[in-house]
């Protein structure tokens, strides 16, 4: 019996309204929302290309150069059927003895567009927590207080005027 990969409604249901609310298309490539909310790390929803979009909480790392960390950073195949979580960046920890974190790919997507599954039972997992992640957004108030950092493309009523090539008149 074929195992199928594990799509995400309700993070699909949660960005896609998170773009609508700030104004930007996350269907468009190369679409980035950053969203702060006070008390929780900085959101970005990134479309990186036509078929994958990443979701990032950014959090302060403890050096000298005031790095960002990926907290996690989870990378979608997008799809017609959904969107299926392919693999998630989390910092590294260890926790008696073990490694846990690090980047972890589950899936990875083949030319013209199919997907392979390496590890079914992990991209299971990773579609069960990014939908726990999902909820939580929610609860956190990220679709209704929200502030918006930075958003790239604006929404076409926002972009500023194209330059003149022409001098000005006197």
């Amino acid at each position: 019996m074929p195992i199928h990969p594990r799509t995400t409604p309700h993070m699909e249901q949660v960005i896609t309204t998170l773009g609508r609310l700030y104004g930007v298309n996350v269907e468009q490539p190369g679409a980035v929302l950053k969203l702060e909310l006070p008390s929780y790390m900085p959101l970005v929803i990134e479309r990186l290309t036509k078929e994958s979009l990443s979701v990032t909480h950014y959090r302060m790392k403890d050096s000298p150069l005031d790095d960002t960390i990926a907290d996690p950073d989870v990378e979608f195949f997008i799809s017609e059927g959904g969107w299926l979580p392919v693999a998630i960046q989390q910092p590294e920890i260890a926790i008696l003895g073990q490694i846990l974190g690090g980047y972890n790919s589950y899936a990875f997507l083949e030319r013209g567009g199919s997907v392979t599954v390496l590890d079914p039972a992990g991209q299971a997992a990773l579609a069960e927590f990014v939908e726990l992640w999902a909820d939580n957004l929610r609860h956190q108030g990220w679709t209704t207080r929200a502030s918006v950092v930075y958003r790239q493309p604006l929404e076409a009523e926002e972009q500023p005027a194209a330059p003149t090539t022409s001098p000005p008149t006197t």
